[in-house]
């Protein structure tokens, strides 16, 4: 069994709700000595034998159903386009089950 599909490989993962969202911040140009706090969660899936089904699931708990709020500094308008950019509803495949995108 892989660690993703275990209770504690789901819980290994969800807990990188915040992590998930420094990376984009990153990946969106986001100076990341802004950010100076943050605080991240996501709800733990129930373990699936199937790895893909495994990994599908706790990365739609992050992207669905995790929530993040980072504190940061320097000008207002760049924390306004973080936030507005930083969501995963913005993403062309939101909606889609990570499962389903990771096999395409």
């Amino acid at each position: 069994m892989r660690r993703t599909q275990s209770l504690a490989g789901g819980v290994q993962i969800v807990a990188r709700s915040l992590e998930v969202a420094l990376h984009k911040a990153f990946e969106l140009g986001f100076p990341l000595d802004h950010i100076v706090d943050g605080v991240g969660a996501a709800p733990l899936c129930p373990p699936h034998p199937d790895f893909i089904i495994a990994m599908g699931r706790t990365n739609d708990a992050i992207i669905y159903a995790g929530q993040v709020h980072l504190f940061v500094t320097g000008p207002a308008t760049e924390a306004r386009s973080l936030a507005e950019r930083l969501p995963s509803g913005g993403s062309r495949d939101y909606g889609r089950p990570f499962a389903e995108i990771f096999s395409a």
